[in-house]
């Protein structure tokens, strides 16, 4: 039951990365190092743009449920709620735009290196990274 447990936290539950390496590839230590940064950049990713994400909808929803006066309040010719609204319906695109960008810029190179030490030169080509 303690090896399974352990097995589940184990840092090679990385999603979709690494899931083409053999576990002997992943005994390698250059692989296992590379491995363990590309899923920590992914992850200091992800919370760089989800928190901030996360906590605008979140105090969207509690001005939704407790602040009608605040989101009422006019600014402009709109309220603050149509305000709130629409930076929030674009926040989504930039979040992913920022996403894709910064994920080209610094986790495609790591993917690549891995690809290359795992399956040889040129299997980023190949797709043999994802």
């Amino acid at each position: 039951m303690a090896k399974a447990l352990d097995d589940a936290v184990e840092p090679t539950d990385t999603g979709s990365v690494g899931a083409d390496l053999s576990p002997a590839s992943r005994d390698d230590p250059e692989v296992a190092g590379l491995l363990a940064d590309l899923v920590a950049r992914r992850r200091r990713l992800v919370a760089l743009l989800g928190i901030p994400s996360l906590a605008c909808y979140v105090a969207y929803l509690a001005l939704s449920a407790w602040g009608h006066e605040v989101l009422r309040t006019g600014l402009g010719g709109l309220t603050i709620g149509w305000l709130i609204f629409g930076f929030m319906l674009v926040l989504a695109p930039v979040v992913c735009a920022v996403y894709s960008r910064r994920s080209a810029a610094e986790l495609d190179p790591l993917r690549a290196r891995l690809a290359a030490i795992v399956h040889g030169p040129g299997a980023a080509s190949r797709g043999g990274s994802r």
